[in-house]
Parts: C-alpha cells; structure tokens; sequence
C-alpha cells in the first residue's frame, strides 16, 4: 500500500515537471492572486514561481541522492560514522547498518552480498593511534577503556579497528523501507551487540 502510495506521488511529481509554465501561470493568477486575494503583487509572483520550480526540485534532489557512482565511496562513507572517535570510548564496539533497498541493489549490481559489505567495512573501519591522540585518547587501557592513559605507548601508524570479528553478531545488516527512500543508516546496538570490553564487576554486598 505505501509503495503504491508512493509511486503515485512520483509519477504526479514527474507529470507537474512536464506542464507548461503557462498553466502555472493561469493557475498562480485565478487562484493565488484572485482565489486567494492576493492580487496581482510580489507575493502572488512568488507562490506561483514556487510551484513551477518545486517539481524539477524535488526530482534533482532524488536523482542526486540516487546518483552514487561508486559502491565503494558508498561504503567508505559508512565505515567513517562507524569510526568516529568522539564516541569511540571502548576499545570496540557493534553497531548495525540498515540499507534502503537502493543503496542495497547498487551493492548487489556490484556483486557484493551482506557478507561481502562486513568484510569490506569490518577491515575500513577503524583509527590509528595518532588518530586517537589527536582527540586526547590513547589505546585502551587494561579494562578495555579509552581515556588518557599516560603510560600508553604505540606505533602512531598503528591500526586500530572498531569492530572485534568479522561476524553478524558485531555488525548485523539489514535492508528495509521504500524502494525510492535512498536513505540508508548506521545504528547504534546494546545489549549482546554492545561489544563493551570493560567488565562489569557485582557490588560488594
């Protein structure tokens, strides 16, 4: 039903794109300055203008959003928000990826499946140690935790990656939503995915 809904939306958006400027005209003028009362002022010329060129606006931005030449910049952008260091606080984390089926079928037409994309990101994603100096964090600590750890030495060049394994259960993907969505998302997990190294000791009773 929401697909059906929104292919009817497009094709009325495309059909808009298509109508002579003088239809918009006649319309702007019976109905904006005469229908509404505007009358023939700057106010009337705008709102018109406004509804000759939001077709063409909404079309352009979905064909940019859809225009990603490259599966692999796709990607690359993906394993950069999963490396970011100011959240980067344990020494790994599990996050998940939801694919709008675009961005999924652009992977699929390069012949990458789901295990395909975590191998590829799973080996991207990550920072070196001069990376997590530059934001005042050194390598984890014994307890598995980033900070500033004074007595922490490493090769600045060193790599460090952000999730623990290649394996579903530190980067589950998933494909859903509108097929002319061309969103996709990373998504924080907890729980069993949280990945957290530190060790959660019981109070002392």
């Amino acid at each position: 039903m929401v697909l059906a809904i929104s292919r009817a939306v497009g094709l009325n958006i495309q059909n808009l794109a298509a109508v002579p400027s003088i239809v918009y005209g006649i319309l702007g003028l019976g109905i904006i300055a005469r229908g509404m009362g505007f009358g023939p002022t700057v106010i009337s010329a705008a709102l018109t203008l406004s509804l000759l060129v939001l077709p063409v606006v909404i079309i352009a931005s979905r064909e940019a959003i859809r225009a990603v030449p490259d599966p692999e910049k796709l990607l690359a952008d993906f394993a950069d928000t999963l490396a970011r260091t100011g959240s980067w606080i344990f020494r790994h984390h599990a996050a998940g990826i939801v694919f709008c089926p675009e961005h999924a079928q652009m992977l699929a037409d390069a012949g990458m499946g789901k295990d395909d994309v975590r191998t590829w990101l799973v080996s991207r994603a990550g920072r070196t140690a001069a990376d997590f100096a530059a934001v005042g964090k050194s390598l984890a600590g014994e307890k598995g935790v980033r900070g500033d750890h004074p007595d922490a030495t490493a090769d600045p060049a060193a790599f460090e990656p952000h999730l623990a394994e290649d394996s579903a259960k530190h980067l589950p993907i998933l494909v859903t939503g509108a097929r002319n969505a061309g969103i996709s998302m990373v998504v924080r997990q907890f729980g069993l995915w949280s990945g957290i190294t530190a060790r959660v000791e019981p109070a002392p009773t």
